[in-house]
C-alpha cells in the first residue's frame, strides 16, 4: 500500500505574495473563492473560438524540436 500523502505549503505564503505576486492571486482564486464555477459551454458562449487542451495540441502540431504532439486526426 502506497504511503498516505498530505498537503503542506511549498513556500511561506508571505513569500508568495511578494515575489509571485499574480502565482498568489491565482492560488487565491482557487482556495478562498474555489475556483471556476462555470462549465465549458458557459465559456465558450463568451469566448467561442477557445480551444480544449486536445484542440490546443492539434492546432499547434509539434513540439519545438519537430516532434509531433498529437496524432492527426482520422478522416471521416
Amino acid at each position: 500500500m502506497p504511503p498516505t500523502v498530505k498537503a503542506k505549503l511549498a513556500m511561506p505564503i508571505f513569500l508568495r505574495r511578494v515575489l509571485l505576486n499574480d502565482l498568489h492571486h491565482m492560488f487565491l482564486y482557487y482556495e478562498v473563492q474555489k475556483g471556476p464555477r462555470g462549465t465549458p459551454e458557459a465559456f465558450k458562449k463568451i469566448v467561442p473560438d477557445a480551444l480544449s487542451a486536445e484542440d490546443w495540441f492539434r492546432f499547434h502540431g509539434r513540439y519545438a524540436n519537430g516532434e509531433t504532439i498529437v496524432a492527426p486526426a482520422a478522416s471521416a
